[in-house]
């Protein structure tokens, strides 16, 4: 009831500000109506709750060279060696850039959240719970907005199996606050996010070049799409031959990638094995199309791979945009940035802490709206040759 009241108490604030319907982009591609007071109110509470001066989202450039051509490894400052300590030697020798250089691939918004951290000295600490109960009275107050969502269509089975915890309300409020350019990122959540095929261009990656021009690539897409009962057919006959000519460690592997596929299935991650049969009843035949899943050892655990290369799901996902990670070397650029801010301003430099988060099986987390592309293929000894199909994306 205090967050609902909160936020009536707001309107008469956020009527002070241009929070337009046709901005509310996340929210519009939910296709569920124009957005109510309640949505408006708490997007412009969120707009009023970022840091002061927070530059927008910068995406980051396209490569000029392509990656594969070499130049990259060519431009190093330590070429890579055979022998570590050559290579430890040559880096050693290396002078140090200048602090500018070394703080400069922070894109500016990362920045401003580290001069603002630093501005804020003790009272951070305050602050941060101010933003969680700004935050979290916000999420409180959408809580049966994402109710209605949810009940106003039929979502597919597996994104129900997935992602029918998420805060599909409080996900786009957010996306609206930020003008975050993946506009499209609730509605993903809220109806699965497509794995083959051409994928749209969510605004938030590093641009590339396509292999081929969409009308080519569509051509293409036919054809795999046309051999979908074959494929299948193949694969089961090769999953197969490959069992009877096993060896000891075959074998072992064969049954330690089936405990780990189990393990899997136990935690609603992916669906239970089916056969080719229960598949082509379930999705229609030559309507979907599997990928074989081998296991790669990883310390005590094996690891499951889905194969989307010999499949030919990788060629067949056509995407204007490729991940861009940091580097190793993220954690150098804050420190040197921090050390900048804090001698030009005579802020005490405070003692930095390096920690990294991790989600558990997160690829396991986004739904699809093309289950019938997100099948594995494994041998197993106890369920004979078995498609478990993967309700999520894999590839």
């Amino acid at each position: 009831m205090k967050s609902h009241l909160w936020l009536t108490n707001t309107i008469i604030l956020s009527l002070l500000h241009d929070v337009s319907s046709s901005s509310l982009t996340a929210w519009t591609m939910l296709s569920v109506g124009p957005p109510p007071p309640l949505y408006e109110t708490c997007v412009q509470a969120l707009k009023d709750a970022l840091i002061p001066g927070n530059p927008p989202f910068i995406r980051p450039v396209p490569r000029h060279s392509d990656p594969n051509d070499g130049l990259f490894k060519n431009t190093r400052m330590v070429q890579v060696d055979d022998s570590p300590s050559a290579h430890l030697l040559a880096a050693l020798n290396v002078a140090l850039p200048s602090t500018t250089a070394t703080f400069a691939p922070l894109s500016p918004h990362i920045q401003a959240a580290i001069r603002f951290a630093l501005a804020q000295g003790s009272s951070l600490t305050n602050w941060r719970e101010r933003q969680n109960h700004i935050l979290t009275t916000v999420s409180e107050a959408l809580e049966p907005l994402t109710f209605t969502i949810n009940n106003s269509i039929k979502r597919p089975f597996n994104v129900q199996l997935i992602a029918s915890q998420v805060h599909i309300a409080l996900l786009a409020c957010i996306s609206d606050a930020l003008n975050w350019p993946d506009s499209g990122l609730a509605v993903g959540m809220l109806t699965g996010f497509p794995v083959v095929g051409i994928i749209p261009d969510s605004g938030v990656y590093r641009p590339t070049q396509p292999a081929l021009p969409p009308p080519r690539f569509n051509d293409d897409f036919m054809e795999f799409t046309d051999s979908n009962d074959s494929w299948n057919r193949h694969l089961e006959y090769r999953l197969r031959a490959q069992a009877a000519g096993s060896t000891p460690d075959d074998i072992i592997m064969l049954d330690a990638l089936d405990d780990t596929t189990q393990k899997e299935v136990d935690k609603g991650l992916i669906s239970p094995s089916m056969s080719r049969h229960e598949l082509d009843k379930l999705f229609g035949v030559g309507e979907w199309r599997a990928m074989p899943r081998f296991g790669v050892r990883q310390g005590e655990k094996i690891r499951a791979i889905d194969d989307a290369a010999s499949s030919g799901h990788n060629t067949a996902t056509f995407t204007y945009e490729t991940i861009s990670l940091p580097t190793v070397e993220f954690p150098v650029h804050v420190a040197t940035y921090v050390l900048h801010v804090c001698e030009s301003t005579g802020i005490e430099i405070p003692p930095l802490m390096l920690a990294l988060d991790d989600i558990d099986a997160a690829y396991r987390r986004v739904p699809t709206s093309q289950p019938q592309y997100t099948v594995c293929a494994f041998y197993s000894r106890r369920l004979f040759p078995s498609i478990s199909c993967t309700a999520i994306t894999s590839v």
